[in-house]
């Protein structure tokens, strides 16, 4: 059903903010594209200036771009068009960025690629990178292209290095992280303190299933207010620290869990620098989304200066906020306190 689940429609991800592009399926919105429905095309550009990070926005919006030269544009739209690409300098490329490049090159006018220019020298990496790659478009479409296929092909070497160090290394899953949880030195007089009894309405859930997972009900019958917080949260926070070599979306969630349950607030500031190496800039996956909605839990239980600042920096957050309830049961959707 060309990605669109079962309507054929992009209307399932989108809200009622897009009215013209929610009457279309995917295919007939691509149709619309290549005939250049102007009847569609503020409400596309509006689409790319807000940027909504819901479910095959991507897909949407790389349609956009890839059909959006068949349009004759107004001063007016070449301005939003501008101005929505430099946006892309601020933020990890996404899947449209390519096409994003392609069109500017077709249709971009000087003060653009002045502007292209000047972020050469930004103080933000990415976009540096970002705007490295875009300038090269100003001087045509195939100059472009052919810095984007030599980058491709001198990076390959460094990719195939990470995931062949990635796929040898033995990185943290839910056991490893549990023998490390019980761990003598974490616990007063060598030994861990369960309760006499856990809300199973509180355990994590991070998979929406009837029955709980059994590793999920070892974590929740542990007291961890009662370990030695500082050990166990230094050790906690070195699996956190971890780049390639890292532990997987799930143990991400449950060091997050634990945070919360070890009455430690201090632990808000660690996730909050955690987000920042590990999850702001990655791009708008699954896996973000759920580090996000794990963290805010963390924060909102703790409240600390710190906490509240992390949540300020990130729109991410406060629109959960603004949502209040979540779908979903368990810790990780719980109610927004």
């Amino acid at each position: 059903m060309d990605g669109a689940g079962q309507n054929g429609s992009p209307s399932n991800n989108m809200d009622s903010k897009y009215p013209q592009i929610e009457q279309f399926s995917w295919k007939s919105l691509r149709h619309a594209l290549k005939q250049a429905d102007p009847t569609i095309f503020d409400e596309c550009l509006k689409f790319l200036m807000d940027h909504p990070r819901t479910m095959g926005s991507g897909y949407i919006r790389e349609m956009i771009w890839r059909y959006m030269p068949r349009y004759p544009l107004t001063e007016t739209q070449l301005s939003t068009i501008q101005q929505i690409a430099l946006q892309y300098l601020e933020r990890p490329m996404s899947r449209e960025f390519k096409w994003m490049c392609l069109t500017m090159a077709r249709v971009a006018n000087e003060q653009f690629w002045l502007k292209v220019k000047a972020l050469l020298d930004s103080d933000k990496p990415i976009t540096q990178i970002n705007a490295f790659c875009l300038y090269a478009y100003s001087e045509g479409v195939y100059a472009g292209e052919r810095q984007r296929l030599k980058l491709k092909k001198e990076k390959l070497p460094y990719r195939m290095q990470m995931w062949s160090e990635f796929w040898s290394s033995s990185f943290p899953d839910e056991e490893i992280l549990y023998r490390i949880i019980l761990d003598k030195e974490h616990w007063y007089d060598g030994r861990p303190i369960y309760k006499p009894a856990f809300d199973e309405s509180d355990l994590p859930i991070l998979y929406y299933r009837p029955k709980y997972w059994p590793f999920e009900v070892k974590l929740a019958s542990l007291d961890i207010s009662q370990c030695r917080k500082q050990e166990m949260i230094s050790s906690l926070s070195k699996i956190l620290d971890m780049d390639w070599h890292g532990p997987s979306l799930e143990v991400w969630v449950y060091i997050t869990y634990l945070f919360d349950k070890i009455n430690y607030p201090e632990t808000s500031n660690i996730l909050a620098n955690f987000l920042e190496k590990q999850i702001d800039w990655k791009h708008e996956t699954v896996t973000k989304s759920i580090m996000y909605r794990a963290t805010l839990n963390v924060f909102l239980r703790y409240r600390t200066p710190e906490a509240m600042q992390a949540i300020k920096n990130r729109p991410q957050l406060e629109e959960i906020l603004k949502e209040g309830v979540a779908e979903g049961y368990g810790w990780l959707l719980k109610k927004i306190p």
